[in-house]
């Protein structure tokens, strides 16, 4: 086997490049965090409360929408490394606009740089979404399964320790009253933007082994690829159970904004406090990447993947219990928010790969994010459940969410690859 002795001789080279590649970027990313900091710039720009929701819809679908495209794309070729790094590169140009745009005219036309944003953020996520299919290859033709699990909670642990160093110098940069708007948002960009060039680099030194393609086979059009979706997930039910499951996961997530709102309102907290609710967030971030790690290895992903859905379903769980037990029910919930919030995806994606067979799995993995499109639609509905009613009704649609995606996690079942095989390629 060519392919699994190329993977077994370069492991050491590929992890070593791939995890420092996902650490500088996780890093980097997070001075620009989603969830704070972009929150805060567009506000200041004088974006609406629609255009700033609208970016976690953009993020989602341009996470999903090109999937399907980019393994149509690498079908047939025995490496597609050339894929990910074009995609990649097109979307870390593009966030190059941010830091320029609010260096010259931040301070004049605010709404137009806001505009800026959003739009290079939606090319970030289109063109990031089609190098993930790549990636997520290459790393199971790279990664035995064994292992595997081990790679992505090293991932979870450091790529967690590089993001609370990013927030302390992002609350040091914002904090800095010589550094004023929009020059600190400037800085924060240009920081991402470095990191994103340095993980680059370190993309385009991994060694890719060959795949698995049928010889002499046709790449089909883009009608028969929508049309191999449906028989995939007849043929393989597994793949359907993880769907399933990841879409009801992320959907017990609509109560992550409001967590911190509902132990303000309930229980007065101040915002110190707040700042130990981060803290404890990030402590359940890197103390759980090597237990997720160590559970998929050792009794199978599906089994890591099932213990990740436990704590999504606790967390909600723990929000409604505080109403009864008191607020010291809330450092849990932001614990157990930290441990899945890299925990998921990379189970997830761990037993994606695991299931999916080796001609086939670039496919599979499309498929898998294209299913995800939905989860859109999860954070607008919390918002009009909270709209309507009260945090109560959102934490309990969350926790059914919770549990219909644990129960789904409890029915799958993954075979495992003996370590003398390559759960990637084989030829």
């Amino acid at each position: 086997m060519r392919a699994a002795r190329y993977a077994a001789l370069n492991l050491h080279w590929n992890v070593t490049f791939l995890e420092l590649e996902a650490i500088i970027f996780l890093g980097g990313m997070a001075f620009f965090d989603f969830n704070t900091v972009l929150p805060v710039l567009l506000h200041r720009l004088g974006a609406s409360d629609f255009l700033i929701g609208f970016t976690r819809f953009l993020s989602v679908m341009g996470y999903a929408f090109p999937a399907l495209f980019a393994a149509r794309l690498m079908h047939g070729r025995i490496r597609h490394k050339w894929v990910m790094l074009t995609m990649c590169g097109i979307s870390r140009t593009a966030l190059l606009a941010i830091p320029i745009s609010l260096l010259l005219w931040g301070g004049t036309h605010p709404f137009s740089v806001a505009l800026v944003c959003v739009s290079s953020l939606g090319v970030f996520w289109l063109f990031d979404g089609a190098s993930a299919i790549s990636w997520m290859d290459i790393l199971g033709k790279a990664i035995h399964e064994r292992i595997r699990g081990r790679f992505f909670g090293v991932m979870q642990t450091f790529g967690g320790m590089a993001a609370m160093g990013a927030g302390i110098a992002t609350a040091a940069i914002l904090s800095r009253r010589f550094l004023v708007f929009p020059y600190n948002f400037a800085l924060l960009a240009a920081v991402w933007c470095v990191a994103a060039g340095i993980a680059q680099v370190m993309l385009s030194m991994i060694r890719e082994p060959e795949g698995v393609i049928n010889a002499g086979e046709l790449k089909p059009s883009s009608k028969d690829y929508l049309r191999r979706v449906f028989p995939l997930l007849r043929d393989h039910p597994s793949i359907g159970r993880i769907i399933g499951a990841k879409l009801l996961m992320d959907g017990a997530g609509m109560a992550l904004p409001f967590y911190i709102l509902f132990a303000r309102e309930r229980f007065h907290i101040s915002l110190g406090m707040v700042g130990i609710y981060l803290f404890v967030q990030n402590i359940g971030r890197l103390s759980t990447g090597p237990l997720w790690g160590w559970l998929s290895d050792r009794y199978g992903a599906h089994v890591g993947l099932r213990w990740v859905a436990g704590a999504i379903f606790c967390a909600p769980l723990f929000a409604l219990l505080s109403w009864r037990l008191g607020v010291w029910m809330i450092p849990g919930v932001f614990y157990l928010v930290g441990a899945v919030q890299d925990g998921c995806w990379m189970t997830t994606t761990n037993a994606v790969l695991c299931a999916a067979g080796e001609h086939d799995r670039p496919f599979t993995l499309a498929v898998s994010s294209l299913f995800q499109m939905p989860s859109a639609l999860w954070g607008p509905f919390g918002g009009l459940l909270l709209q309507e009613f009260s945090y109560g009704p959102v934490f309990t649609a969350a926790l059914i969410c919770g549990a219909g995606g644990l129960l789904l996690t409890m029915r799958l079942v993954l075979n495992r690859v003996p370590m003398d095989s390559s759960c990637g390629a084989q030829s």
